[in-house]
């Protein structure tokens, strides 16, 4: 029965465990090469593989090393490989190979320091054509422009009786004005956006109440880390050690003094930028003789924080505290140098001052041209 159906249909039947498999000899050999061939003795040919083709991408956003490593997940090795093309020198930051330095700095680095890795925007590909054009439109898909914030800062420092005397309120609400003339004449509605932070800022300032420390910009691409500095490098000298001859061994330490701020910035899809900030604000009140070496004593104020923002508007950061005690010394020359009865022509004045450094800071996204 079997083989009449064969012969008036053309097909072949193949014996495959417990079943027979009717189809044309060319299925049943791409179905079953081996049963095939031990059915019918004939060889059935194994398929060649695909042709290997060399193809370079050229990055426009994306670093070659971060494509390799988002490839990889997708496709294994046997399929396509990848590889950074080379690369001239990727110019990157670090700190000032000096004693000491002194003034505004800013830039974009990692916490122990600059790191630019292998900044080669050319990728090469190498396999099968339709495992090169799966990639290259996977890449296509992620090498996007990431956001750029500009991010704009002022920092005061503010006496802490002014701040009392303000009552912390620097919001003295909107103010909206309608004007409707009879006559038709009709000028629309003028509105005023509060500016009362910093009006009373420009008041205390005045007063001699409120000292600008810094006012800086710096922008940033999303995901990357900033920093703004205006002060010192502090570099001074610590003992590790001594040698056989009891002669210490010195190693150099740095520390940043003055105003310190890091921040990285997030932009999410409806406008708004998550921040953390790490502001810092030291001064060296002394140093300490020990063994030889001459260790800097610092006083900081420094707050850490994570916060999100509408793009454009203003957030405003306190509480870094300093408690200072002044001490004004008035004296009559000669006759107060004279023991005893010196003091009777000496005046001193003891003079607490609180102040507080108050940092505005407002993130804007810029808008890519394409």
């Amino acid at each position: 029965m079997l083989m009449h159906l064969c012969a008036l249909s053309g097909l072949k039947a193949l014996k495959v465990g417990q079943t027979f498999v009717l189809a044309t000899p060319e299925k049943l050999k791409s179905g079953y090469p081996t049963e095939y061939a031990k059915a019918f003795g004939e060889e059935v040919a194994t398929p060649e593989p695909p042709a290997l083709e060399v193809e370079v991408v050229q990055l426009r956003y994306l670093r070659g090393s971060e494509a390799i490593s988002f490839i990889e997940k997708f496709f294994a090795k046997s399929d396509l490989v990848a590889e950074v093309a080379p690369s001239m020198i990727t110019p990157g930051l670090s700190r000032a190979e000096t004693s000491a330095t002194t003034g505004v700095q800013a830039g974009t680095l990692t916490e122990s320091g600059s790191e630019t890795g292998n900044g080669s925007k050319l990728l090469i590909l190498r396999g099968p054509r339709q495992r090169l054009e799966e990639a290259r439109r996977l890449l296509e898909a992620i090498d996007l422009a990431r956001p750029q914030v500009v991010i704009e800062v002022t920092i005061h420092d503010i006496n802490e009786d002014a701040l009392k005397e303000m009552g912390m309120s620097w919001s003295l609400g909107n103010l909206a004005i309608s004007e409707s003339s009879p006559n038709k004449l009709n000028f629309g509605t003028f509105t005023r956006v509060p500016q009362a932070f910093s009006a009373a800022i420009k008041a205390l300032e005045q007063q001699n109440r409120a000292k600008l420390l810094a006012s800086p910009n710096i922008s940033v691409l999303e995901g990357e880390k900033a920093f703004i500095l205006i002060g010192d490098r502090l570099v001074f000298p610590v003992l590790v050690g001594y040698t056989q001859a009891n002669t210490p061994i010195f190693s150099r330490e740095e520390e940043r003094v003055g105003i310190y701020l890091q921040v990285s910035a997030q932009v999410s899809s409806d406008g708004q930028v998550t921040l953390v900030l790490y502001p810092q604000v030291s001064t060296v009140t002394g140093f300490l003789e020990v063994n030889g070496a001459s260790y800097p004593q610092i006083s900081t104020r420094e707050a850490q924080t994570t916060l999100r923002v509408p793009s454009g508007q203003t957030i405003v950061m306190g509480g870094l505290l300093k408690d200072e005690e002044i001490v004004q010394l008035e004296r009559v020359p000669i006759i107060s140098q004279i023991p005893l009865i010196g003091e009777l022509f000496t005046r001193r004045k003891r003079t607490k001052v609180s102040s507080q450094v108050i940092i505005s800071i407002t993130p804007t996204i810029l808008k890519s041209e394409d």
